[in-house]
């Protein structure tokens, strides 16, 4: 059942008095006609991350969490959460790294802090809205201290990973808007120029769903590209929230 189901029937079963205390209801803030209103039960909070890591071979982890909005006494929401399971499905080469993951608990998501409108304001991985260019930034630098001819087959591979490593490197980050998409879809695109001829680009594509009562996501989507000539790479994030 969606969000905006189970709210429903939780709304019903309070004002008849059956159930009072199923849901303790938040303040709505509204900014802008947007309203942010979490609720304050516990969540279940997925993110699935899956990287492509050339030659046809993927690495996928999916966690979840317990999470919880509470708000603050001067306006906004802190967002706590505990790790419940994980899964990882990863090529046999990458066996031991893969047992590692799966024995890692996830601590560096939680405590994020959100304003009144819902966007994220502090805590760890939160991108700012220059964090694509950063990126694109340090990938150019790099490649430019190193100075080396691109004739050399090893270095021009090492270009194209530099590369990919960028736009793999951007899933570090949540986007500021997560909780309350302020858009259903929106691509950003950064071109990165390589020496010689060539060039690459970085493209980034977020997509997202969210709850119309709460303004809260349900679902949400990230895809990031990176293209050198024939050579193209996507990492993906799946993020989603629902009632446990």
């Amino acid at each position: 059942m969606n969000l905006t189901g189970r709210r429903a029937l939780l709304r019903i079963a309070a004002g008849c008095a059956l159930a009072p205390t199923l849901m303790t209801r938040t303040v709505a803030h509204e900014v802008g006609g947007v309203v942010f209103e979490p609720p304050l039960e516990p969540l279940l909070y997925t993110r699935r991350l899956v990287r492509e890591l050339g030659g046809g071979l993927r690495l996928a982890v999916t966690r979840s969490f317990s999470v919880r909005f509470s708000p603050l006494p001067a306006g906004g929401y802190q967002v706590g959460g505990k790790q419940l399971t994980v899964e990882v499905a990863a090529p046999d080469k990458m066996a031991p790294f893969a047992e590692l993951e799966r024995g890692r608990v996830e601590t560096g998501v939680f405590p994020l802090q959100l304003d009144i409108r819902g966007m994220i304001t502090r805590g760890p991985g939160l991108a700012s809205s220059h964090r694509l260019e950063q990126a694109v930034a340090e990938a150019r630098r790099t490649i430019e201290e190193r100075a080396v001819p691109t004739a050399e087959r090893g270095e021009a591979e090492a270009f194209v990973q530099l590369v990919h490593q960028a736009g793999a490197g951007l899933a570090a980050y949540l986007p500021e808007d997560l909780f309350a998409p302020a858009t259903h879809s929106r691509t950003e695109r950064r071109a990165i120029d390589l020496p010689g001829s060539g060039g690459g680009e970085i493209e980034v594509t977020f997509t997202a769903d969210a709850d119309p009562q709460s303004g809260l996501m349900s679902r949400a989507r990230r895809d990031i590209v990176t293209t050198i000539g024939g050579d193209r790479r996507i990492t993906q994030e799946e993020w989603a929230l629902a009632f446990a």
